[in-house]
């Protein structure tokens, strides 16, 4: 329970500084201009639809509202929007290999050695990534989207490597007025030299677009379908996206059902809070995770972890990642904490 309410007043301290950030005179158009940056595409066409009617909007405005219209398949069918990204990899990983942080396992006072191939192995790793991006419009507003990335890095240091990817495919549609359902279906896979994970999905998100409080919001309700290593598992997430004048927050708050036998996370609760300090771009993130089902030679595990993030532009093209965070076991071997570093390039798209 201390470690939930930390958590909780963690939150909380989160949303007091948004607030407090947010609530400094400011408009539509200064809604409009966060939005674009770092809120989500509905959020960015809601505010500019808001701005559009603010008595000193420019021209740019109305020109970034039929642009984004258009990209929305408002205006015509077929491809409306393509991208293909690469980009290079250089992280600080402190698990390249997804073994044991730690080496002993105390099962009823017996020390028991973990053989030294199964330890994590941390340090740099250096790769590249590719992101792809497809919009087809089926009809006005109605979209098919097709997602795809991939990520491999390699470490000098310990001669092994690791990778990721993933597919999804959503049809996008409007319901009449800021009303919308998205249905989804992804895919999901990641290779480390003691692990592999993969996962599918399946899911429906209902979301709403409305104006309360000096802010621009999206609620969402999402309700997903997952079909893990482990077994299947269903889930369902509240979303709350807001656009300030001065500031771009998202909190979410996901519970899942357990899997039998098997280790599961149950709970999931982030906020962030996005803003541009001078011209950067920074943002901040918390979140807090709870897992259990699994057992480990007899004893039941349970796991919470609680992290904290900031990214930082730099420069234009290059952003700072640093993470950390800690992870508590009901079997200590399982016990963590864990800082990372990355480095994001953005060199361009065709």
């Amino acid at each position: 329970m201390r470690r939930k309410s930390g958590v909780l007043r963690g939150l909380a301290l989160l949303l007091v500084l948004i607030l407090g950030v947010s609530q400094a005179s400011g408009g539509a158009l200064d809604r409009a201009q966060m939005a674009q940056r770092f809120g989500s595409e509905r959020l960015r066409l809601f505010t500019l639809g808001q701005a559009m009617h603010a008595p000193t909007a420019p021209r740019q405005v109305t020109q970034a509202m039929r642009q984004a219209l258009e990209r929305a398949g408002y205006y015509q069918r077929g491809i409306t929007a393509r991208s293909l990204r690469f980009s290079p990899v250089l992280a600080w990983d402190g698990n390249i290999n997804g073994g044991y942080l730690n080496d002993t396992l105390d099962l009823f006072g017996l020390q028991f050695q973990v053989a030294p191939a199964n330890l994590a192995r941390s340090g740099w790793v250096l790769g590249g990534r590719s992101d792809g991006f497809l919009r087809y419009a089926l009809a006005e507003g109605r979209t098919l989207d097709l997602s795809t990335s991939v990520e491999a890095a390699w470490s000098p240091r310990h001669e092994i490597g690791r990778a990721n990817a993933g597919l999804e495919l959503c049809l996008r549609n409007p319901l009449g007025g800021w009303n919308f359902a998205d249905l989804c279906a992804g895919s999901t896979g990641s290779w480390r030299a003691l692990s592999d994970a993969h996962s599918e999905t399946l899911s429906l998100r209902l979301s709403h677009l409305l104006v309360a409080g000096n802010a621009a919001h999206e609620l969402s309700l999402e309700v997903e379908e997952r079909w893990l290593q482990a077994g299947r598992q269903t889930g369902l997430v509240l979303g709350w996206g807001t656009a300030w004048d001065h500031a771009v927050t998202d909190f979410r708050v996901g519970v899942a059902t357990p899997i039998a036998g098997e280790q599961a996370t149950r709970l999931q609760v982030s906020a962030r809070a996005s803003w541009l300090w001078g011209a950067r771009p920074v943002s901040v993130s918390l979140w807090h995770m709870r897992a259990s089902g699994g057992q480990l030679l007899g004893m039941a595990r349970d796991d919470a972890q609680t992290g904290i993030g900031l990214s930082l532009q730099a420069r234009p093209g290059l952003t700072l990642d640093v993470t950390h965070q800690v992870t508590r076991s009901s079997i200590g071997l399982f016990d963590e904490a864990r800082t990372g570093l990355g480095v994001r390039f953005q060199l361009g798209r065709s």
